[in-house]
């Protein structure tokens, strides 16, 4: 979950031709809109980037798998609990709906309740 979420994302949109499938779990998709939803807000700052999201909203959109998702063609099924604080589901949300409605390729997402 969390960062290896993000390195299947990031893989499945940036670097799709690499590979045939995917499986996100708890992925962040969106390190701009990552901020205002997580309970750890200054985690970018402190551990990351050294730059908070209105320093330059571009440099950290780059840096999102939603920000290539309408090039993504990797088949990827999302994984996320609605529970979760610290990811939230909003991130998984984002990305199924940037490549259902971007692209052709096959996505689903499964929430899970509870977790």
């Amino acid at each position: 979950g969390s960062y290896g979420g993000f390195a299947t994302a990031w893989a499945s949109t940036n670097l799709t031709d690499l590979f045939v499938a995917g499986v996100m779990s708890i992925g962040i998709s969106n390190q701009v809109s990552k901020w205002g939803t997580t309970d750890i807000p200054n985690e970018m700052f402190l551990v990351h980037a050294r730059l908070w999201p209105w320093d330059d909203w571009l440099w950290l959109l780059e840096r999102s798998p939603v920000f290539y998702a309408g090039q993504a063609r990797t088949p990827l099924l999302i994984l996320h609990g609605e529970e979760d604080t610290r990811v939230s589901p909003s991130q998984s949300e984002e990305l199924y709906r940037h490549i259902k409605v971007r692209t052709d390729t096959p996505v689903r997402l499964v929430t899970y309740p509870g977790e």
